[in-house]
């Protein structure tokens, strides 16, 4: 597991840049995680609408696994950022607008990723990192505001 979590490490250019990478790399496994934990509990719930979100969701997953390392091991490390913000974005707004709804609650998983992107991005990249964010909390009060009804 290790050598997962530094796949790129090598390209950054000092200690701060290598553990983004490693953080970047963690957050693409804590969300494949997410990603199969939630399809296994939909699974066992039976619900037709959960389930189909859950299978919309793996081919995620497995584009974050591919891309994200792909990148980080060709030394894209910025490119490998903005692809983890945007995947997971995709990945929340998927489960919501194709089973899961507002019902849960779930889009405050936009709220978490706002703050977790602070932590992919170095700190000469702030402004990345307040434009990251800023998507997710738009992205949450949007359906906060609107919610969206489950299938």
């Amino acid at each position: 597991m290790q050598q997962l979590l530094h796949i790129g490490a090598e390209h950054a250019a000092d200690a701060t840049l290598r553990r983004k990478v490693m953080q970047c790399n963690t957050g693409m496994w804590l969300t494949v995680g997410n990603i199969i934990a939630f399809n296994l509990m939909f699974a066992w719930s039976g619900n037709e609408g959960l389930i189909r979100s859950g299978l919309f969701q793996l081919p995620i997953g497995l584009l974050l696994i591919v891309s994200v390392t792909w990148l980080n091991g060709r030394g894209r490390l910025s490119i490998a950022r903005w692809v983890l913000a945007a995947l997971v974005a995709i990945d929340i707004t998927v489960g919501i607008v194709l089973g899961q709804g507002t019902l849960l609650n779930l889009h405050l998983y936009f709220i978490v990723v706002a703050a977790v992107a602070t932590v992919f991005f170095p700190p000469l990249l702030w402004r990345q990192a307040v434009l990251a964010s800023a998507i997710n909390i738009a992205l949450f009060a949007w359906f906060e505001l609107r919610g969206w009804e489950p299938h």
